[in-house]
């Protein structure tokens, strides 16, 4: 039934937007940034988080209808719009390799990734023939980050009141709670750039609310990133502002976030406790704090898999394979079969159709090799330099690398956001009011 509902909600979301860009194609761009900064994490037909990637395909018809009606654009158009040339090499590059993979070896995902990287490729191409108004992308931004912590904490609620234990529900009606955290982290750094702009050295009370949620979302959800960014923010803070009742408020609202988290997390474990098999002891849940400080140096036994895929997949093209496999790697989705190798010896021998599942840099590099390593590298120096000459620019590139950084903990090479950043320059586009009066 929760299934259906979400799959209804889709068709009816991508009418809508259908119909709204088309009508208000000048804001494009602003309803790009929605959809990334909402929808993501959502999924459709109880297998895929697609929303955001069915909505982008009806934001993408109504530019394609815009196109088609507008007068042909002069020559000094076409090539202001090839300024990205980077993104569009890149782009293609994942298309051709897809569509070669899918020949090769046809995969339902592989379709999947060829409307993703399709519509981006348009969105890319040509959104610079059709003005974009981008006065309130601060606004809209601001927003849907918000909605999309909200929401995620009252989905936790939502099963807890239906008896049901989130851990069961994950990559069914939401993402795994990695994924789901990357907005939500990437909003606590962000909205407190919005707070910098004004001489304020106490935080809002809608940040206040955003920092709280996200402390209490990380405990709910056992989220050790969405921690680590609680506790960067803290320190962000003390540094920049040097504002010790700022530093008080947010250190309160932490202690207040996980003493509340770890109630309602021993709460629902006591109504679960048949499928879990016992009950935590809530101070447990304090140490995801701690966690998140040494994930990089000192990570725990269930992140050691990870880093294995890491080497695993670096060991496969620098020293394992032929130049064509080093060079353009094994192509779209391959990563499912060729990393296989990267099983102990006793698991190799698994059927065939045991795919590896590894995180975005393992499955990027094996898929698109070291051609495809070098143009995001330049695609991510470029989006950085961008990000720099804008107010906070040494932030801003900080949070392009931190985006990437998702990538070592999980599969993140379908999440609309990225592309974004990555792809339109959406920090460089991230202007305060004071720069775009200057300009």
């Amino acid at each position: 039934m929760i299934f259906l509902a979400f799959d209804i909600l889709c068709i009816i979301s991508t009418m809508v937007v259908f119909g709204y860009t088309l009508k208000k194609p000048n804001y494009i761009f602003s309803v790009l940034v929605g959809i990334s900064c909402l929808t993501t994490s959502l999924i459709v037909g109880g297998s895929y988080p697609a929303f955001d990637e069915i909505l982008l395909f009806g934001l993408t018809c109504s530019l394609i209808i815009n196109l088609l009606r507008s007068k042909r654009p002069e020559e000094d158009n076409l090539k202001r719009q090839l300024n990205n040339r980077t993104g569009v090499l890149f782009i293609v590059y994942l298309i051709l390799n897809t569509f070669i993979s899918l020949f090769l070896d046809f995969q339902i995902s592989n379709l999947r990734f060829i409307l993703l990287y399709g519509c981006l490729f348009l969105i890319v191409l040509y959104i610079g023939k059709v003005p974009q108004d981008k006065s309130n992308i601060i606004p809209i931004t601001v927003f849907c980050i918000s909605a999309n912590l909200y929401a995620w904490v009252f989905y936790w609620i939502f099963l807890y009141l239906m008896n049901v234990d989130w851990a069961t529900q994950q990559a069914k009606t939401w993402s795994g709670t990695t994924y789901a955290a990357l907005v939500p982290s990437v909003g606590l750094l962000l909205l407190l750039l919005i707070e910098n702009e004004s001489n304020r050295k106490i935080p809002s009370l809608k940040y206040q609310v955003y920092f709280f949620t996200s402390v209490l979302a990380s405990i709910l959800y056992d989220s050790r990133v969405l921690s680590s960014a609680t506790l960067l923010a803290f320190i962000y803070l003390a540094l920049r502002k040097r504002s010790i009742k700022g530093s008080f408020v947010l250190l309160i609202l932490l202690l207040m976030g996980q003493f509340a988290g770890s109630l309602m997390v021993a709460s629902n474990l006591s109504v679960n406790v048949s499928k879990i098999g016992g009950i935590t002891n809530p101070v447990d849940q304090l140490v995801t704090l701690t966690d998140s400080i040494q994930f990089v140096y000192a990570p725990r036994t269930s992140d050691l898999d990870r880093s294995q895929q890491i080497n695993c997949s670096t060991k496969l093209i620098f020293l394992d394979s032929g130049l064509q496999n080093k060079v353009f790697g094994y192509g779209q989705n391959a990563h499912k079969d060729v990393m296989r190798r990267c099983l102990p010896a006793e698991n190799q021998a698994l059927d065939s159709q045991k795919l590896v599942r590894p995180v975005g840099y393992a499955a990027f590099i094996v898929d698109f090799g070291l051609f495809g390593v070098l143009l995001l590298m330049v695609l991510v120096f470029k989006s950085m330099q961008s990000a720099y000459k804008t107010r906070f620019g040494a932030e801003k590139a900080f949070l392009i690398l931190w985006i990437l950084s998702w990538s070592l903990v999980t599969n993140d090479l379908d999440h609309l956001f990225i592309y974004l950043v990555l792809l339109l320059n959406f920090f460089g586009e991230f202007k305060a009011k004071s720069e775009t009066v200057q300009k």
